[in-house]
């Protein structure tokens, strides 16, 4: 956890602003945090964060004498473990410090296989059903459609660079990641857009009417070049989102039970199967169309949440076994298989740039749930 982070969770705490799980998290770590009003100082805070780390690095079975070998690179899972939180039975080890069984077979048995994870990968459908495959090696001048030379970059992404002001004619690409892989791109208006894992985007390789509309599945962030004279909308199955000069997140994949557009700046419109549109005014709001077509406006989400896996993250508050890992899923391009009905709820935050056995290993320190990799599919142990 960056200390930052830790300071608005007990801020949030002290203000009566934190979820129950990090009100469990924070008084099993440290009851002496229980029912205090008053501000903690800065050395109270870094104390509280040190006792907090040093029982998970306990718990994780670490010899002190390898801490200082290990820091560097422990540190950036045990850290992220130190806000990890099970409800229920799983505070009740943290708090009361009883030992962790040890399971039947040893972690080294279990993680023998071993999964890395994505990278910036996508492919691109031309007009005329061609397929180029994109990654972050190949740079340069890649085709030609309409009036614009596609443009590979490094670091993923794609741009389109106009080569006479009018098009010969309108012509549509699809950018699409798979599973394991993000990309991004900049629209022929200078809009640009950041997709996950196993989403695609369709759009005309240059706007020629008065209206700017792409189409999305799966999710992606957009940062959008405000023209209040050419309209950008969103299309994501039923539901249109328009801007009015903004930047929003969209998660509209098929097999989750709402489609989200979370506001980041400026603001949006978002209007689905003919009904009254909802407005988005400030950052932090979020509009949730469930399955039936209702819509309903969520206050205060948390960005860095939202947009955690734009900036390189996995990040979790209160989130299911089953939430995590249909992330995770996505990202390592692996299958879950759950002999478990875990109910309960983790708060986590680890980079998605280390293999799954990272990630894994941290949610077992609860020792709610175990797993096993093999091959390309993971297992869920009670």
């Amino acid at each position: 956890m960056k200390k930052q982070d830790f300071q608005d969770l007990v801020e949030r705490y002290i203000e009566g602003r934190a979820s129950e799980a990090e009100v469990r998290l924070l008084e099993a770590y440290y009851p002496r945090l229980e029912g205090r009003i008053d501000p903690l100082s800065n050395e109270q805070e870094e104390t509280l964060r040190k006792e907090m780390l040093a029982t998970i690095i306990e718990r994780a079975g670490i010899h002190p004498a390898k801490i200082i070998r290990l820091r560097t690179r422990f540190l950036r899972y045990a850290a992220a473990a130190s806000i990890l939180l099970v409800l229920g039975a799983g505070a009740y080890w943290i708090k009361n410090k009883t030992p962790i069984p040890e399971a039947p077979i040893t972690q080294a048995q279990r993680f023998k296989n071993d999964v890395s994870p994505g990278s910036n990968k996508a492919v691109l459908t031309l007009g005329n059903g061609n397929q180029i495959l994109l990654d972050s090696t190949h740079n340069g001048v890649i085709a030609q459609q309409g009036n614009a030379n596609i443009v590979n970059a490094a670091g993923g992404q794609l741009a389109y660079n106009p080569l006479a002001e009018k098009p010969i004619e309108i012509v549509y690409n699809v950018l699409t990641t798979p599973r394991g892989g993000t990309y991004g791109l900049v629209l022929p208006d200078g809009s640009k857009v950041w997709l996950n894992a196993e989403s695609s985007i369709r759009y005309p390789v240059a706007f020629t009417s008065n209206r700017r509309q792409v189409e999305i599945t799966g999710e992606a962030y957009f940062e959008v070049v405000h023209d209040k004279n050419n309209p950008f909308s969103v299309k994501a199955g039923s539901q249109t989102i328009e801007d009015v000069g903004t930047s929003f997140n969209v998660k509209a994949y098929p097999d989750e039970l709402s489609v989200k557009t979370t506001l980041i700046e400026g603001s949006v419109q978002v209007e689905a199967d003919g009904k009254a549109p909802s407005i988005l005014h400030h950052a932090g709001q979020q509009a949730v169309k469930d399955k039936e077509g209702n819509m309903k406006v969520s206050e205060n989400v948390e960005i860095a949440e939202v947009l955690a896996w734009k900036n390189g993250q996995f990040r979790f508050n209160d989130a299911s076994i089953q939430t995590i890992l249909q992330e995770a899923a996505r990202w390592y391009d692996v299958q879950v298989d759950y002999q478990t009905d875990n109910k309960l709820g983790f708060v986590a935050t680890i980079s998605r740039d280390v293999p799954i056995s990272k990630l894994l290993r941290i949610l077992e320190l609860t020792d709610r749930a175990h797993f096993t990799i093999e091959g390309k599919k993971i297992t869920v142990l009670p």
